[in-house]
């Protein structure tokens, strides 16, 4: 169990003990028993500490290690802009109706204009048409 589900997990305890502490408390209140009431919240108070001890005592999740840089098998046909012997090339997938690759434009724009030399871009054409009507036109133009 991940940290966020276990915390999700003892919202979820703190929720429901909750509800029931209000349930007991309107209405029951006249006739519960004065030794009854400091008992619920002793059982809540330690319900809630040997949640709060497991879920401190957890290990913490080790970082995933980062995967050594690879030569992506892309075909032929993109658009390049850039010298031929760049050290890295920067391969991007668009379409030209799609929102978030249009603001994304703007970066390529500056991270080019900051390498020229060192910085290779090849755009490739991804029509999204089940989205975008007119992608596959504008792929095309």
């Amino acid at each position: 169990m991940s940290r966020f589900e276990t915390t999700r997990f003892l919202l979820r305890g703190i929720t429901i003990a909750r509800y029931f502490y209000k349930k007991i408390r309107g209405c029951y209140y006249d006739i519960m028993p004065k030794a009854l009431k400091p008992l619920i919240v002793i059982v809540l108070a330690v319900a809630l500490a040997a949640g709060a001890a497991v879920y401190l005592s957890r290990q913490p999740d080790q970082p995933e290690e980062t995967a050594a840089a690879t030569r992506a098998d892309i075909k032929d046909g993109g658009h390049i802009r850039g010298p031929e012997k760049a050290a890295l090339t920067l391969v991007e997938f668009g379409d030209y109706q799609c929102p978030s690759c249009g603001a994304y434009h703007p970066l390529v724009k500056e991270i080019l204009n900051r390498y020229p030399q060192q910085l290779r871009l090849e755009f490739h054409h991804f029509p999204l048409v089940t989205i975008h009507p007119n992608s596959m036109l504008a792929s095309k133009a």
